[in-house]
């Protein structure tokens, strides 16, 4: 590879650092405990069935995938591939804990929305 060519690898490496870094210190906004407040909650008050909406699909794909990996990794024992089997089922794992995210977080969206979004939202 040519050395203008790792330059400017580098160069894009050094500027998504920099946005990343910028993205988490703009996240981190809020009251001090992790809870977004201003304009952040009016958003997300605003849009909580969209918001709600995305993670009840979100849910919904994960099952299926799960539903489908299931039916794999018995096919797979069937037909002797213990090999296939093993890495089926390491792909239900990975799937399981996706699916414990997803349910956790909406456990934290309800609760955060029940304390936070008592108002009814402003048209705009």
């Amino acid at each position: 590879m040519k050395v203008i060519g790792k330059l400017g690898i580098g160069v894009a490496a050094g500027v998504l650092a920099i946005g990343a870094g910028a993205t988490a210190f703009a996240a981190g906004s809020g009251n001090g405990d992790g809870t977004p407040t201003g304009a952040r909650a009016t958003f997300v008050c605003a849009h909580l069935d969209e918001v709600e909406a995305q993670q009840q699909t979100r849910l919904d794909l994960l099952n299926g995938r799960l539903h489908l990996l299931q039916e794999a990794d018995d096919a797979a024992k069937a037909a002797g591939k213990d090999k296939a089997a093993a890495r089926i089922e390491t792909r239900i794992g990975t799937t399981n804990e996706r699916i414990t995210k997803v349910t956790d977080r909406q456990t934290e969206l309800s609760e955060w929305a029940a304390s936070h979004c008592t108002a009814a939202p402003t048209p705009g």
